[in-house]
């Protein structure tokens, strides 16, 4: 997957390139993220220019057997960052076992410009896998420091539990707890 970062861009998107929420550093996607079964996870992906997208994505680095759903929800309000309404979705993505790499699924449809969006993530299995992730030097978070800490302690993403289902909610579950972990899922979309 090749990996661009969305903040800063001034619309210069690159067609067939994918474009993963989240990244505002250098160092990109290098990390991985070990993800909790039944959980509902939202990753910030701001657009300045509309877009175009064919595809959603995300590369597992874990080998045990999974069914994941991705999607893009729209945000409540840019006084309120939190996911409302679902916009897009994914079919439900069987991982099957020992088969790490990039699952995608078409998505087709249009992001407007100056608007953010928060690309979802969710997954059932056996075991508990692994997603390749955006480390803490390369996240980009609308919510800034968690009060009292350092710059390198963002507020990165929303996670809900919610009992895993081949689709998404219509609506993001609320009651969410806004992580401050190290590392955030790449959740990736394709420019068309």
């Amino acid at each position: 997957m090749s990996i661009h970062s969305v903040v800063g861009i001034s619309g210069n998107f690159i067609s067939g390139k994918y474009y993963i929420a989240g990244v505002g550093g250098s160092r990109g996607v290098d990390v991985a993220f070990t993800y909790a079964i039944d959980e509902l996870y939202a990753v910030p992906f701001f657009t300045p220019v509309p877009i175009s997208i064919d595809k959603i994505a995300v590369y597992v680095t874990g080998t045990k057997e999974a069914y994941m759903v991705l999607g893009i929800y729209e945000n409540t309000s840019m006084s309120n960052l939190y996911p409302s309404s679902l916009l897009l979705s994914s079919s439900e993505i069987h991982v099957p076992a020992s088969s790490a790499g990039l699952y995608e699924d078409t998505i087709s449809g249009s992001l407007e410009a100056g608007k953010l969006y928060w690309f979802a993530f969710t997954a059932t299995g056996t075991y508990v896998n692994a997603v390749r992730a955006i480390s803490s030097e390369s996240a980009w978070s609308p919510f800034g420091p968690k009060v009292g800490s350092t710059l390198t302690n963002l507020a990165r993403f929303w996670s809900v539990s919610r009992a895993y289902d081949s689709t998404l909610p219509n609506s993001f579950t609320a009651g969410g707890a806004m992580e401050h972990g190290s590392s955030t899922t790449a959740i990736g979309v394709r420019i068309v």
